[in-house]
């Protein structure tokens, strides 16, 4: 499954065959000047979100929790992230949660 926008704003393409999936996201994403987007990864159990961007690189499994997840991505859009640092801004975000769980 691929989540796009956010809250009631969600667009889901499940329906759609993994190539017909990656082309509406590419055009999805080119319409609304992102370069990442989150996406399910129902392979994985518990099933997890992951960042998706327009070039094809793809982190999966970094949380179960949507909004996280979504907040990173939209955070990297709005940074303008290069593809190559997504994986080392994803690591980041992965140890600054778990040390937050950490301390509570």
């Amino acid at each position: 499954l691929v989540y796009h926008g956010k809250g009631e704003n969600l667009v889901e393409f499940s329906r759609l065959s993994p190539k017909s999936i990656r082309n509406e996201e590419r055009a999805y994403m080119r319409n609304n000047h992102k370069t990442y987007c989150v996406f399910l990864d129902v392979a994985s159990h518990p099933q997890m979100y992951g960042i998706r961007g327009t070039n094809g690189i793809c982190v999966g499994r970094i949380s179960t929790d949507f909004q996280e997840v979504n907040r990173l991505a939209e955070c990297c859009n709005s940074a303008g992230l290069s593809p190559v640092h997504l994986a080392d801004v994803v690591e980041a975000g992965r140890f600054a949660l778990d040390h937050r769980a950490g301390s509570e």
